[in-house]
Order: structure tokens, then C-alpha cells, then sequence
């Protein structure tokens, strides 16, 4: 599953949108939920991650992705330069 970083661009979002079409993903916008609502939300849709595409200013945009774990909890696993 693809989202975004909370307070994201819409070129975020597009990019987020396009990623997740790419790699044949779901894209659920990230509006105001936190990590753990997310991950909530990825175990119903019965995902097993989450990328997540986050932006700083003047830095190229990044993608971080967590693991849901089967008990409700999740663990940061890699973030890397887009």
C-alpha cells in the first residue's frame, strides 16, 4: 500500500499515485491519520507494508516503508532517495 507524508504536495501525492500504479500497489490517501491508523488500515485491507513517500524542502522526495506485523504492531524497514 502507497501513502503519503502527513501536510503532503500535490506533486507528492501524484508521485505517491503513480508509484503505487507502477508496482500494481494500492494508493490510499494519508489525509490525518498517524502510523499506527495506517497500519490499522493496511492490516484490514490485509497488506504486509506500507510505502510511505515523504518530501523535504529543496531535498528530492523519499520513500520509507514499515512491515505490519500480525499482532497490530509495525517496524520501520528501509528509506531511501527517490
Amino acid at each position: 500500500m502507497f501513502t503519503t507524508s502527513r501536510y503532503a504536495s500535490i506533486e507528492t501525492r501524484k508521485l505517491a499515485k503513480k508509484q503505487s500504479a507502477v508496482d500494481g500497489e494500492r494508493y490510499k490517501s494519508r489525509g490525518k491519520k498517524t502510523v499506527q491508523e495506517l497500519v490499522l488500515l493496511a492490516r484490514r485491507l490485509g497488506e504486509e507494508r506500507i510505502c510511505i513517500i515523504g518530501e523535504k524542502r529543496k531535498k528530492p522526495a523519499s520513500i520509507s516503508s514499515l512491515e505490519v506485523l500480525a499482532h497490530g504492531g509495525w517496524k520501520w524497514k528501509e528509506k531511501r532517495a527517490l
